[in-house]
């Protein structure tokens, strides 16, 4: 790694080749959220596949099906929530809670 990297960066990088390692989606899905989890500082972080349902009328819920429209990352406040897949749809969000450090340049390269 080039010594101008920042610290983020190295995580990222780091968990890109984390998450490349694994084959099975459910660990490729598990090392996305903690991968976004460390580079925002968030306290918690989950993933929200297309068949799940967030609880209607709550903030997360408007957050998620936003993202899940535009494929924007967005963070309101102190949460953080971004779209995971290719371009013929979403199979995922990732929500992550109480984040201290909005990198969205950054989920927006794990995102892809």
């Amino acid at each position: 790694m080039e010594k101008h990297e920042t610290p983020a960066l190295q995580a990222l990088a780091q968990g890109l080749r984390r998450i490349a390692a694994h084959t099975r989606a459910e660990t490729v899905r598990q090392e996305t959220v903690a991968v976004a989890v460390a580079l925002c500082g968030a306290e918690r972080g989950y993933w929200v596949g297309p068949d799940d349902a967030c609880d209607a009328g709550t903030p997360v819920a408007s957050i998620v099906g936003h993202v899940r429209r535009t494929r924007e990352c967005v963070c309101v406040e102190a949460t953080g929530c971004f779209a995971v897949g290719n371009g013929a749809g979403v199979p995922g969000v990732v929500v992550l809670e109480q984040v201290r450090t909005a990198e969205t340049a950054l989920l927006d390269i794990l995102a892809t």
